[in-house]
């Protein structure tokens, strides 16, 4: 499979998209925004995740990716990256630890190097298909892992998303669950624990996956224009730490 990637620049002038990184405990707001455009998203689909726990809001072991189209502050998009931080904080452990104990000593063994977990991946319906979800936001989020004291990656996504996460070099841990499938949110979807042991080498990563997110790592700030399932999409991404 070949790179995606067209071209980038600096500056192309009128843009669809930008990509944006943001710690979370700098921008309240931009939490709840995150949350709220997520959970109307799961409402559509009758997913209803419960109250909302906003612990992490002022958290600075959490980062916040959220697109939003060039000139709008309206979030249509983003993925939640959570630092462990020795404790129970990663979303995963909260859901899956009381029905997986085991599940907590390896997070453990993992994290003693570095480790993030992937979580609240989403993009609104009037974005579907362009690849903000899926490719974008998992590509972009491994590009920041690399750009951290990181070691290893986790994600607890759908069969959809664990499908993408292969190409970046993910392995879906089978020891959980059914043959590594989990009934979550209900039993309508079965979810699935994904591990990314290199995210600085990606020895298992697509090479045209590869060659982007170390070229998003070199430069975060950047502006890029990709192919995406027919269309063209121009995005400027705001990575710098």
């Amino acid at each position: 499979m070949q790179s995606n990637l067209e071209s980038y620049s600096d500056d192309f002038g009128e843009l669809d998209f930008i990509l944006s990184l943001h710690r979370a405990c700098d921008d309240y707001s931009l939490c709840e925004n995150f949350v709220r455009g997520h959970r109307q998203l799961l409402a559509v689909n009758d997913v209803d995740l419960g109250p909302v726990d906003s612990s992490w809001f002022n958290s600075p072991d959490v980062y916040l990716l959220v697109v939003r189209r060039s000139g709008d502050t309206e979030i249509l998009g983003g993925a939640k990256l959570v630092i462990y931080d020795g404790g129970n904080n990663l979303p995963l452990l909260k859901l899956l630890s009381d029905d997986y104990p085991e599940l907590k000593t390896l997070i453990q063994e993992y994290g003693s190097r570095g480790l993030v977990e992937i979580s609240g991946l989403w993009n609104s319906r009037s974005v579907a298909g362009l690849g903000l979800g899926s490719e974008q936001l998992i590509r972009t989020s491994i590009a920041i892992c690399g750009l951290l004291d990181i070691q290893t990656v986790v994600t607890f996504c759908s069969p959809f998303v664990t499908r993408f996460a292969e190409l970046y070099g993910f392995v879906p841990l089978a020891k959980f669950g059914d043959n590594g499938s989990i009934p979550f949110p209900d039993n309508r979807w079965m979810s699935t624990i994904n591990i990314l042991e290199d995210p600085h080498e990606m020895s298992k990563a697509n090479a045209g996956e590869k060659d982007v997110i170390l070229e998003l790592r070199g430069v975060p700030d950047q502006t890029r224009v990709f192919h995406s399932r027919g269309k063209s999409i121009t995005i400027k991404f705001e990575l710098r730490l």
